[in-house]
């Protein structure tokens, strides 16, 4: 797999992804309405489908890829969503529980620490990124 498309593919997902983010903190802020997280989730999905697909990605490949976009996700998604919103980057819901799958799953592992997850996210995004690259 040639390593220009793997950072093609990289560079899609964090476009996504903050675009995304900034439709959402729209949705948030100014219009006052909640998320569809199944709906950001089912088109990242897509997305992350359509590079595996268009950049011919062998099976190993994809599955280290659709990891290192879950990871990518987290990081690329989650701080300019909340900087967007006017909250610190590690901000985490104090909903009880939180209404985001990710979100309940992140709390009852990390508690309301919302930088440890953030650290966790992005080892092994850097991680997978870099399997990537030797794959």
């Amino acid at each position: 797999m040639e390593i220009k498309f793997i950072i093609c593919a990289i560079v899609v997902l964090i476009l996504e992804n903050l675009t995304n983010c900034y439709i959402d903190a729209y949705k948030i802020k100014v219009l006052n309405k909640n998320i569809r997280h199944g709906i950001n989730f089912t088109f990242y999905a897509a997305v992350t489908g359509l590079c595996i697909y268009f950049f011919h990605m062998p099976v190993a490949v994809s599955i280290v890829f659709a990891c290192s976009a879950f990871f990518n996700r987290q990081i690329t998604f989650d701080i300019p969503l909340n900087l967007r919103r006017g909250l610190k980057w590690n901000y985490v819901s104090l909903d009880k529980p939180p209404k985001a799958f990710m979100d309940r799953i992140e709390v009852r592992v990390f508690g309301y620490n919302g930088t440890a997850p953030t650290v966790y996210y992005g080892i092994l995004w850097v991680l997978t990124s870099t399997t990537l690259f030797l794959l």
